[in-house]
Formats: C-alpha cells, sequence, structure tokens
C-alpha cells in the first residue's frame, strides 16, 4: 500500500523523499537543506557520510562508507539503483585467505552541480568533478574532471559539457550566491 500511495501521488512521492532526508540527518555526518531521499535506498557508515544542498537521491541507491567518508557536494542528481563504495577487499597476499586480509578505504567525492545516471558504481578513492555527468551503467574507477562526460565499463571520457573557454568562466561561478538570486 505504502508504495502505491507513493507511486500516484507526486506531491506524497516527493513530500516523503524530503521527509526522510529530515529524519536521517540525525544520523549522518551532515544532511544539507532541501535534500530529497527516495525509498529502498541503503547506508553502512551514516557517520561517515556528508550530504549538501539541494541533493535528490533516487530509490535503491546505496552509499558505503564503513570506515572512511563519503562526501556529497550541493546540486547533485543521483539515479536509482547507483552504488558509491569506499572500501575494497585486500587481495595481494598470497599466503592469506582473501576474506582475512581486511579491506583498503578511500573517500569518495563528488563535488558540486553533478548529475550520476542510474545504475552507476563509483569505487573507492574516485573524486567526480564539478559539474560532470556520469551516464548510466558506468563503472567509475578513477577520478573524472570537472564539466566532462564519462560512461562505460570502465568509465572513460566521452566529451567535454563545454569548450575550454567556457570551462574556465564555469569554474569561476560561485552557485552558492548564484542560485540564492534565483526564484
Amino acid at each position: 500500500m505504502y508504495f502505491l500511495i507513493e507511486e500516484y501521488f507526486p506531491l506524497v512521492y516527493f513530500g516523503l523523499a524530503k521527509l526522510r532526508a529530515i529524519l536521517l540527518r540525525f544520523a549522518f555526518k551532515k544532511i544539507g537543506r532541501d535534500t530529497s531521499i527516495q525509498y529502498g535506498c541503503f547506508f553502512n557508515g551514516m557517520r561517515n557520510i556528508e550530504i549538501g544542498d539541494k541533493v535528490y537521491i533516487n530509490h535503491h541507491t546505496e552509499l558505503l562508507a564503513r570506515d572512511v567518508g563519503i562526501s556529497i557536494g550541493n546540486y547533485i542528481m543521483i539515479g536509482q539503483h547507483t552504488i558509491l563504495i569506499a572500501d575494497n577487499h585486500n587481495y595481494q597476499d598470497p599466503k592469506t585467505l582473501m576474506i582475512f586480509q581486511g579491506s583498503t578505504n578511500k573517500k569518495i567525492i563528488v563535488e558540486d552541480d553533478v548529475w550520476i545516471g542510474t545504475h552507476v558504481i563509483i569505487l573507492p578513492g574516485v573524486t567526480i568533478g564539478r559539474g560532470s555527468i556520469v551516464a548510466a551503467g558506468a563503472v567509475v574507477t578513477k577520478d573524472v574532471e570537472p564539466y566532462s562526460i564519462v560512461g562505460g565499463v570502465p568509465a572513460k571520457l566521452l566529451k567535454y559539457r563545454f569548450d575550454k573557454e567556457t570551462i574556465k568562466k564555469a569554474r569561476k561561478i560561485n552557485w552558492s550566491q548564484v542560485v540564492g538570486t534565483l526564484k
């Protein structure tokens, strides 16, 4: 019954997503203003997760930050069934079973104004640069340059959103000041 209500009444659907973010604010390291978290999301290591303002996390997204942080900037869209994993199993010691080798943990950073498509996987230590787009289904193993569009497995540069001069100008914009003036 719960899912039917959300499905057929958009105001309820988005209202509950905002309410989830407000309630989870006490469990996370930080959740900013006007953030929405859809149903079915899973969070491991909430005290290590920072989420900025105006972030939309779609349903069944997972943020796994057991021992290190995940930092999500402002004005972010994250598609459904996306996973951010800040730790990885060790496997280098041939004399020890992998299950007993522990894990390596590296922080994930998503800078401001990023769109992460559906079914994306972001692995430990990755920084997603400001203004970039990660295409649906991508597996991100390396840093993503600002204002770029990446996709594939592993994710590779597809193109830049703008020419070099426009990117240079865009990097100088202070969105926290600009957005406050928008109606």
